[in-house]
């Protein structure tokens, strides 16, 4: 068996033009988008001196061959900032133009932030823009049994929405660009992830004197959710996300959109680390604080993504480096080559666009 070997991490400032020699050389590319999971400990941008060193996904992420990871993540980013093209300039020259890199696929840690900004707007605010991107009801608003009397489910429809929306933006720049042909990205997949179970609790970052956090405890607590129902609600939500992530594909297929099929992979990491105890306030079992794992929970949940990313890209391309095309355009499958050598691209090069198979930009389950 293959040494696993760990994956190279730049920040996606510090890459210039598409013909990079850093990028070229590694068997595997991949561009990363995020937030805290994909960051801490692994993005020049955040300094290990200002933020724990607890690492992140992507910074104990590790494969059988050589990789690098390009990194736009950063702590605290939400999806609606990472499809804001305004704020992510190298990011999106990065994925399409004429300063794009060939990636095998992008990875994706995104929504946690857009849903703790969610369940933090106040119950009483009576600010009309803010009120229908609430998720929790007021306590006057409650009814039925169980976590989803506490939900708004009205306004968790329309947070789906908003986030469909984001990806759909996100697809709009992998396969079409700039609308200049140069979208050598186009249809690679897209791996993300649902968030584990976080324990609500009252266990915040400080860095210096600033305090960050708590992110699910002190929203519960505004909403006057009984403690006892912290954790089924954090289930309820996250189970929710991961269903959402699931039915992404379909989702965006149906907006009309897409030129090419969404690709879209959602690792599932629920039940992957051991639970904190809703009363320590401190590092406990898996997790550091409240949200963010410790270095070992990170690197089991970078061993479980990479072994998605590994037998989902390593099964395409093995599957695409058998398929040739006849001159009716036809395609056939010839021999196989060995995984080992450096692979052609998941799917064929994009002056080949209007004979490639329409299934082609299927991951393979």
């Amino acid at each position: 068996m293959s040494e696993m070997q760990k994956a190279v991490i730049v920040g996606s400032r510090e890459i210039g033009g598409n013909h990079e020699k850093s990028i070229n050389d590694y068997t595997w590319r991949f561009l990363a988008q995020g937030d805290s999971w994909f960051s801490l400990g692994a993005s020049l941008a955040v300094p290990p001196d200002v933020l724990p060193p607890n690492g992140s996904v992507l910074f104990w992420f590790r494969l059988p061959d050589s990789s690098i990871i390009v990194n736009s993540a950063y702590p605290g980013k939400t999806l609606e900032k990472m499809v804001d093209p305004t704020w992510e300039v190298h990011f999106k020259r990065l994925l399409s133009g004429p300063f794009a890199h060939e990636f095998d696929a992008i990875f994706l840690s995104a929504g946690g932030n857009d849903f703790i900004n969610a369940i933090s707007i106040d119950p009483a605010t009576t600010d009309e823009n803010l009120k229908p991107r609430r998720l929790l009801k007021a306590k006057a608003e409650w009814s039925g049994q169980g976590p989803a009397r506490y939900v708004d489910a009205d306004g968790w429809k329309r947070f789906t929405e908003r986030l469909t929306g984001y990806y759909d933006t996100l697809l709009e720049w992998r396969d079409r660009g700039d609308g200049d042909g140069k979208t050598p990205n186009r249809g690679i997949p897209i791996f993300t992830h649902a968030y584990d179970y976080a324990t609500p609790r009252d266990a915040p970052v400080f860095v210096g004197p600033k305090k960050f956090g708590t992110w699910l405890w002190e929203p519960f607590n505004r909403h006057q959710i009984p403690p006892e129902d912290h954790i089924g609600l954090v289930h309820f939500f996250l189970d929710a996300m991961h269903d959402f992530q699931s039915q992404l594909n379909d989702a965006l297929v149906a907006r009309g959109n897409a030129v090419e099929y969404p690709n879209i992979l959602a690792v599932d990491f629920h039940g992957a680390l051991k639970p904190a105890a809703a009363a320590t306030n401190r590092e406990d079992a898996s997790w550091e604080n409240e949200i963010h794992p410790t270095s070992d929970g990170y690197a089991t949940l970078a061993q479980k993504f990479g072994s998605e990313v590994v037998s989902r890209l390593r099964r395409a391309r093995i599957a695409w480096s058998n398929v040739r095309v006849g001159r009716s355009g036809q395609a056939f499958i010839a021999s196989a080559r060995s995984p080992r050598e450096r692979p052609r691209r998941v799917f064929l090069s994009a002056e080949n666009d209007r004979r490639r198979p329409a299934a082609r930009a299927r991951i393979p389950r």
